[in-house]
């Protein structure tokens, strides 16, 4: 576990992975002091950040004079500054629409499932079904919104990203790997298992009826993610799937 940091690098802390978040820039000591009201002089927020890189909190890359947030600065950020975001109504009402009628199909579950949850977050989204007399089978939604990200601009690093969704058996062991565990897991860059995502964030839970695992739902997206928003979309289409899943007569895929 990180160390804690005192309230004013908390500020700042904070403040910079917000910024970082809406723009996609790297944050500069005079572009806090102008944008929050962080109660300290510039010249006591250059020391601050200067602390946190020491720390390794943020880092700055090699094009730019500003400092964005390193792995260890999200997952600060995740377990001790993070507000959760709530789902708007209109959200809510996208995630009830899925579930409250009959359905009898389950491919077009899972895909009104991923795709919603994909809408919703603006990530990659994914799932596993159990598939009772057959085998566990996975299903992806979104690629797309990975290519997007401006951190993935660079093709090649794209492609080894992406290669990940070509391989069931990958997929498969993630998910179920890092739905282990009560509520909904978060792997932040370099924390992840696979190399394949290791410049990716990955939020992971499971769905279950009546006590029983029946698959796991989760999200990739890059580091730079507004995890708040994905934790709390995950949850809500996971613990809605399950609730439908107990009651709906679907066949066999």
């Amino acid at each position: 576990m990180p160390a804690e940091l005192d309230e004013r690098k908390q500020k700042v802390l904070k403040a910079i992975i917000q910024d970082y978040l809406e723009t996609a820039e790297p944050v500069g000591s005079r572009h806090l002091s102008r944008k929050y009201k962080l109660g300290v002089s510039p010249a006591t927020i250059r020391n601050e950040m200067y602390d946190l890189e020491e720390e390794g909190y943020i880092k700055q890359p090699h094009t730019s004079a500003g400092r964005v947030p390193s792995d260890k600065g999200y997952r600060y950020y995740v377990d001790n500054l993070m507000k959760m975001k709530s789902l708007s109504l209109k959200e809510e009402e996208q995630i009830r629409n899925i579930y409250n009628k009959k359905m009898g199909d389950l491919e077009l579950l899972v895909h009104q499932t991923l795709s919603t949850a994909s809408i919703l977050t603006h990530y990659a989204t994914m799932m596993t079904v159990a598939g009772g007399r057959r085998p566990e089978r996975v299903y992806h939604f979104g690629i797309s919104n990975i290519a997007s990200q401006p951190e993935f601009s660079d093709i090649d690093h794209l492609k080894s990203i992406l290669k990940i969704f070509d391989e069931d058996r990958l997929l498969t062991s993630l998910l179920r790997e890092y739905s282990e565990g009560e509520g909904v897991n978060v792997k932040i860059g370099s924390e992840n298992k696979f190399r394949e995502v290791k410049d990716c964030s990955v939020v992971v839970t499971s769905y279950c009826t009546q006590g029983k695992e029946l698959g796991s739902i989760g999200i990739i997206g890059p580091t730079r993610m507004f995890y708040n928003k994905a934790i709390t979309t995950i949850d809500q289409i996971a613990n809605k799937l399950g609730e439908f899943m107990s009651h709906d007569d679907l066949g066999e895929i």
